[in-house]
């Protein structure tokens, strides 16, 4: 597990070290309606899949992820080239930690509402030998977003 955290660090800080504007736009998922354990549980399966799909779900400018502050990483590269390689790299890079350390999406499950308030749900989900894993799906403007996912 900490190879492929490492991994994925080395990944986050070369490509924040690859410098460039910051940019405020920010895109907006538009699939079906989900509920907030489906709409988690979606997330996480299509980052553990590297699927780019999740980069309009998640609020990468608050994202805390594992213990690592990846919006503060995120707000700190200029120009959208680079946030975007940056991006795209972070989805890639978690993938294959997590395919690394044996995880497939069907190793977590019984996805359920942990708790709520008027701005906010955490998720949690049963991972890989009972850790749980808690994901915030935040609502911001209307729209669903992912800002924290974290295993206990």
């Amino acid at each position: 597990m900490k190879r492929g955290l490492i991994l994925v660090l080395i990944v986050l800080f070369s490509l924040l070290l690859s410098g460039c504007s910051k940019s405020g736009k920010q895109a907006v998922y538009t699939g079906p309606p989900l509920n907030d354990v489906e709409f988690a549980k979606r997330v996480f399966s299509l980052l553990a899949e590297g699927d780019e799909a999740v980069l309009v779900m998640v609020d990468w400018a608050h994202l805390k992820m594992i213990g690592v502050d990846v919006g503060t990483m995120y707000l700190n590269i200029s120009g959208d080239s680079a946030r975007d390689k940056f991006l795209k790299g972070f989805i890639s890079g978690y993938s294959k930690s997590f395919k690394e350390r044996g995880g497939t999406v069907d190793n977590v499950s019984n996805w359920r509402e942990h708790s709520r308030d008027a701005s906010n749900t955490v998720v949690t989900a049963d991972g890989p030998g009972g850790k749980p894993l808690l994901m915030t799906v935040a609502h911001i403007d209307g729209q669903q977003k992912v800002t924290n996912l974290e295993l206990k």
